[in-house]
């Protein structure tokens, strides 16, 4: 058997017109003011986020869509750290990593955190060509080609090799990981 429930209450300040009448009801409603103005909220900006994933430490560089370099992070490599890097980018950047040892955990975080990862192929870049080869350099180029299409990928992410296992619960790496 179903509880009578109560009659909804309406505040005095959105009610206009007399009161209600004791045989039927003569209120209108009218919408109230949305609790947030337009002219308070800001866009966030489109980012661009490519990561230089190492054993023990990673650089991350983002840039907006303009190419403007937006933030430059070195981590050392936690998801918890990843995480609070990543965090400045807003919601669903755009992110480019390269499927280089290791890469599996990173990858992980990076989709729980709702970013667009672009997994690279390493061996589809040129990366002989350049005078300059340096960490902050690799992330520059793959957000240039994220930004123009142009990104050798290796696949899905999630198509990984079966032979790969954790090398432990606690640590980030993965271990017996054999090429794609």
């Amino acid at each position: 058997m179903m509880a009578a429930s109560s009659p909804r209450k309406v505040p005095a300040a959105a009610v206009k017109g007399s009161p209600p009448a004791r045989t039927g009801s003569s209120t209108t409603l009218v919408a109230t003011k949305p609790i947030r103005s337009r002219a308070r909220r800001r866009t966030v900006e489109r980012q661009y986020v490519a990561v230089d994933l190492h054993l023990h430490r990673s650089l991350i560089v983002r840039e907006n869509e303009a190419g403007e370099k937006v933030g430059v992070t070195r981590i050392d490599n936690d998801p918890l750290a990843l995480a609070e890097a990543l965090r400045e980018a807003g919601e669903h950047p755009d992110v480019a990593i390269e499927a280089a040892y290791g890469w599996y955990w990173a990858v992980d975080t990076l989709e729980e955190l709702g970013a667009t990862v672009h997994l690279v192929n390493p061996s589809g870049l040129n990366w002989e060509d350049r005078r300059v080869k340096n960490d902050y350099r690799d992330c520059c180029d793959l957000i240039d080609r994220m930004r123009l299409g142009k990104l050798p990928e290796r696949g899905s992410p999630h198509q990984r090799h079966g032979s790969c296992v954790r090398s432990s619960a606690t640590a980030p790496g993965w271990s017996g990981c054999a090429p794609a």
